[in-house]
């Protein structure tokens, strides 16, 4: 699997983000770390886990053209059949990988989009809720039921790369939503399929842009 990250001025929180996926109990990944314009220290911070990992990590520049053109950007890179996501403010508990692929292994059609819970912390570390709390988790054709509401936290994702070629990849004029879109287009072709547990961590800090959109 290829664990896309776009990061921007998020090097405050970097280190534990990439920390929480070199710790994962499953190892058959690569990191495609895209730095959209980084004005902070971004690049040194990236610079000292390619040393450490340098079989894993993969660091790309770009100027800056928003999280969308990023992700886009690091899935052309992945290497790997398996695409997952993680913003570079968030993190993985240690087992999310594992937890997924074990439910794609059992699954006979591999086409399939996986994804989880996700608790919501903010710049303490303090977990404010679940966000599946008061949303139900959906398996299956879940088409219908996503135009009610978006329940897939992109940091939660993992996916076949050859799906975006029928689906397309994530809107890069949007600069909102452009995740529910993409699940949109995918769930009009693809199954969806929930690992139900809480497997990665959402933060909220004051500089992130969608930190509004989650009444918390």
């Amino acid at each position: 699997v290829s664990v896309v990250i776009p990061a921007y001025n998020c090097a405050e929180y970097l280190p534990e983000t990439l920390e929480c996926v070199f710790s994962q109990t499953f190892q058959d990944f690569e990191v495609v770390l895209i730095d959209d314009g980084s004005t902070d220290n971004t690049a040194e911070i990236c610079a000292g886990f390619a040393q450490k990992y340098p079989q894993k990590f993969r660091y790309i520049r770009q100027e800056r053209r928003g999280v969308s053109a990023a992700r886009n950007h690091g899935i052309h890179e992945a290497y790997a059949e398996y695409i997952a996501f993680l913003d570079a403010d968030d993190t993985w508990v240690s087992d999310k990988l594992a937890k997924q692929f074990a439910l794609i292994d059992s699954l006979q059609d591999k086409d399939v989009v996986i994804y989880g819970g996700s608790s919501i912390f903010d710049e303490s570390g303090l977990v404010v809720r679940c966000m599946f709390d008061q949303r139900k988790p959906h398996d299956g054709y879940v088409f219908e039921k996503l135009l009610y509401e978006n329940f897939l936290s992109t940091h939660t994702v993992v996916l076949r790369r050859s799906l975006f070629e029928k689906a397309g990849y994530f809107k890069e004029d949007s600069s909102h939503c452009e995740g529910y879109d993409l699940w949109l287009r995918l769930a009009r072709h693809f199954k969806f399929y929930y690992v139900t547990d809480v497997i990665a961590g959402y933060r909220v800090h004051s500089r992130q842009g969608s930190a509004d959109f989650y009444k918390i």
